[in-house]
């Protein structure tokens, strides 16, 4: 990811413009990957856990509603989240807190509560009325009609390799989860950031202190939070 964006974090509120937030942590973290450690720390605009990637809402037509199939909850004063859905980086609905608020339809929409007291890196709120966005002028897949959207969707699947696999894989499915249930991963420590991975690449993705996790969209992961610094 470009020093340019990263920067952006060294700024309270971080603005994002349309460019920047279809890639923001769209991409893993390689100093966080390699060394379990990034000097960033929360102020780096890519992936530092799993759990914070995000798919690129420009070309993916999801929604910024939680998937039905993802249940988030706090257990010991962690925030906890399982997934049964099976359509992957296909599913029309987000599968982290980072798809849903910064997606376009969402991110800059609302103004900041904390504002001018807020010091969150890339807050997804508004940080005065000059940064307030009107989601009816932007222009995504989403909100072209359904026909759009599902001819959008077979585009991707024919133009994506991985997604071909998953769909190869899918008679595997069992073996598949029975490998991933003894993978472990992590999240970061707020709830804002849990969520179920869905990698755009075509290899395993390395995480967290070199664990991995399958980009096919395995079902019934359940991840645990932990400290991200």
């Amino acid at each position: 990811m470009s020093t340019s964006l990263n920067s952006l974090g060294s700024n309270s509120g971080g603005y994002l413009d349309r460019n920047q937030l279809s890639v923001f942590r769209t991409e893993i973290c390689k100093a966080k990957a390699a060394t379990s450690f990034c000097v960033l720390k929360e102020n780096c605009c890519d992936s530092h856990c799993l759990s914070w990637h995000r798919r690129n809402p420009f070309l993916y037509p999801y929604r910024p509603l939680l998937c039905p199939n993802t249940r988030f909850w706090t257990e010991a004063k962690r925030m906890k989240v399982r997934t049964w859905c099976k359509r992957g980086r296909l599913c029309l609905f987000a599968h982290t807190k980072e798809e849903q608020m910064y997606h376009p339809l969402v991110y800059k929409t609302q103004v900041c509560r904390d504002y001018p007291r807020c010091d969150k890196p890339y807050c997804p709120f508004a940080h005065g009325l000059h940064e307030l966005r009107d989601p009816e002028q932007i222009d995504i897949p989403l909100l072209q009609g359904p026909e759009i959207v599902e001819d959008h969707v077979a585009q991707i699947i024919g133009e994506d390799r991985i997604l071909n696999e998953f769909l190869k894989a899918a008679k595997d499915r069992e073996q598949l989860l029975s490998a991933a249930k003894n993978i472990p991963a992590t999240a970061p420590s707020t709830a804002e950031n849990a969520g179920v991975v869905l990698l755009d690449n075509d290899k395993i993705a390395v995480g967290v202190g070199g664990h991995c996790l399958s980009p096919f969209g395995i079902l019934a992961i359940e991840l645990e939070t932990l400290s991200i610094n």
